[in-house]
């Protein structure tokens, strides 16, 4: 088999630069926290449309007057075939 390095090649110079980054990328992180909190907390409040009161119930509408031909007719409508010719 071959032998294989795993030792870290990261240089000290480089592992504290990585570690300085992180603590400025976490205090940047803090600070963009209060600001939005901060713009939150100052944020108009949401404004509900509609009426206040729950709706009442339905009203009926009047009903039609039916005309003499309409008597005939049922409130639904059923398909009839034609009748069968006579013989």
């Amino acid at each position: 088999g071959a032998v294989v390095d795993t030792s870290d090649r990261v240089s000290a110079q480089d592992a504290s630069r990585a570690r300085a980054v992180a603590q400025s990328d976490a205090k940047l992180a803090q600070e963009m926290e209060k600001a939005r909190l901060a713009q939150e907390k100052a944020a108009p409040k949401a404004v509900v449309m509609g009426p206040k009161e729950a709706a009442s119930a339905p009203v009926k509408v009047a009903e039609k007057k039916k005309s003499g031909k309409d008597k005939k007719q049922p409130e639904h409508f059923t398909a009839v075939g034609p009748k069968p010719a006579k013989k």
